[in-house]
């Protein structure tokens, strides 16, 4: 019988699916032993909500891999899921698993492990639109009193300080069905209190257009004979529910205690954090929760630190909290991570191409091809380009558009990249009579578009489009590239 080890960092809903896993991995006959044992099999379910949690993730990867030279290690969780290609660099690492396909662990292990490849096997799924709820069976959290069901996945809020919403994906949620049936058999197993969690838990049911709500997540499990305490996990103020207060004043297994995270008691702080609330309406929010549950305890969460953040701001922070007369307060100082500057795939190619045509006949290297094997080659790459760009937004390109606000940001793409244009190619036509063809090619190559440049070599019938679109094409590659990091690296 193989022995396996897991090791859970970070929140919640991090350990609900560790012991979710636990319970996949008995059931098809493992022994779960302490991570701090020998195992045939180490699973390290990690966590990248700071730069510190990235750094302990990695910490006990290479711990796994020193206990047991021989073992086979697997990875989970929110660190491959956003940086495979980095956990996949660690020695030892044999396979890797993101936030979804946890139900299928034990094949992909299994599966892996009998493949005996020397490189790290990637089972990282993209989570999309389309990602559906992954319904785990609750396990053994740690002992037999609480239990933590999750019965929500994603974030769609993208706060600024955050990186979950590119970790977790987007909203999704267990149906209600699945809810009842957990919850009669935790609580079948001697459970007195559960807890309902989720990445984003006041979403709750928000991906189907509003039909359901928290409201009657927490009905479904109040629905469940022989429960006797229902906790509820991290919420917006601004998502609890009039309806949810109301239950939580008639039924008493309602835990009445709410943990709604602040991060901070500045209007300032807060816009640049992109929260949806200003101190006005969590003011608001918290009388009216109290007004209808006097005695309701409140928890909050609080960022120390923020950039950009001044000594008054956070002093107004402090007197903001204090007012608020939270039970609890989990402070926390701002996780500042490292961005190397990079120029990303394209660069180093791009770099090494111009070198290769200025100086390569100096060290006779051949850089001629005919014009038919320089037509062909276009055509294939412009192809595979587009192809893989549809592959990459195809599957939840309509639901985007359709559900999360896309048709805005399409108008917002087309005012910052076509008006720039228009103003550009006038003043180059008319002011510095720029020949037109010519000016094909350096609008598609200001916008780094080789459909554009395809359609202007068809009409130009020569080769001025394509001197202009490599003219402005690496320094537009390189700017829009460096840009975005060079802000981050100068005002985060």
């Amino acid at each position: 019988m193989k022995r396996i080890a897991f090791y859970t960092l970070g929140c919640k809903v991090n350990q609900a699916d560790t012991a979710s896993m636990e319970a996949i991995f008995r059931s098809h006959g493992y022994t779960v032993v302490g991570f701090n044992c020998e195992a045939d099999i180490y699973v390290i379910n990690t966590c990248v909500v700071t730069n510190t949690g990235q750094r302990k993730s990695r910490q006990m990867i290479n711990r796994a891999v020193r206990r047991n030279p021989t073992a086979f290690v697997v990875v989970t969780g929110c660190y491959p899921q956003t940086a495979a290609e980095e956990v996949k660099t660690i020695p030892g690492v044999d396979l890797i698993i993101g936030n979804q396909d946890r139900a299928d662990i034990v094949r992909l292990v299994e599966e892996a492990a009998a493949f005996q490849s020397v490189d790290t096997i990637d089972s990282v799924r993209k989570l999309s639109a389309n990602t559906e709820f992954e319904e785990l069976s609750a396990g053994d959290v740690s002992d037999k009193t609480r239990a933590f069901l999750k019965i929500q996945e994603g974030c769609n809020q993208f706060c600024t300080y955050c990186i979950i919403p590119f970790a977790r994906g987007p909203l999704r949620s267990r149906s209600l069905t699945s809810i009842r049936e957990e919850v009669k058999k935790l609580v079948a197993s001697g459970y007195k209190e559960i807890v309902l969690i989720g990445i984003h838990l006041g979403c709750y049911g928000k991906e189907h257009d509003g039909k359901l709500t928290l409201f009657d997540a927490v009905e479904a499990a109040l629905s469940v004979e022989g429960l006797q305490r229902l906790r509820l996990g991290s919420l917006e103020s601004v998502e609890v529910e009039a309806r949810l207060l109301n239950l939580m004043e008639k039924d008493k297994r309602l835990c009445r205690q709410l943990h709604l995270p602040l991060q901070a008691g500045c209007d300032t702080t807060l816009v640049r954090m992109h929260r949806p609330y200003d101190t006005r309406r969590f003011t608001e929010l918290l009388a009216d929760i109290r007004k209808r549950i006097p005695d309701i305890a409140i928890t909050t969460d609080i960022i120390a630190g923020f950039p950009g953040e001044t000594e008054e701001e956070f002093a107004s922070t402090l007197v903001f909290a204090e007012n608020c007369g939270f039970s609890k307060m989990h402070i926390f100082p701002y996780s500042k991570r490292k961005q190397p500057v990079k120029l990303g795939l394209a660069g180093g190619p791009l770099i090494v191409a111009i070198l290769i045509s200025r100086f390569g006949y100096h060290y006779k290297l051949i850089t001629y091809t005919t014009q038919s094997a320089n037509l062909m080659l276009r055509e294939v790459g412009i192809a595979m380009f587009l192809a893989c760009v549809g592959l990459s937004a195809g599957e939840g390109f309509v639901d985007t558009i359709v559900n999360d606000g896309g048709v805005a940001w399409i108008g917002y793409g087309f005012i910052i990249t076509v008006v720039p244009l228009l103003i550009i190619g006038c003043v180059a036509r008319y002011f510095f009579k720029i020949n037109y063809f010519t000016l094909m090619g350096l609008i598609a190559g200001s916008t780094t578009d080789p459909p554009a440049l395809a359609y202007s070599n068809a009409t130009a019938g020569n080769d001025a489009p394509s001197v202009g679109y490599a003219t402005v094409y690496p320094l537009t590659m390189f700017l829009r590239v460096l840009t975005a990091q060079l802000m981050i690296l100068f005002f985060a």
